[in-house]
């Protein structure tokens, strides 16, 4: 699991406007796997 010191590290904007805390989900899944 990320801890929120980890996920403030991949608060990054995005062009689309939305942060890339959405990313960490996606990244929590690959590691998962």
């Amino acid at each position: 699991m990320f801890s929120l010191s980890n996920a403030v590290d991949y608060y990054w904007p995005t062009p689309d406007g939305q942060k890339v805390a959405i990313f960490l989900e996606e990244s929590e899944r690959f590691m998962r796997l």
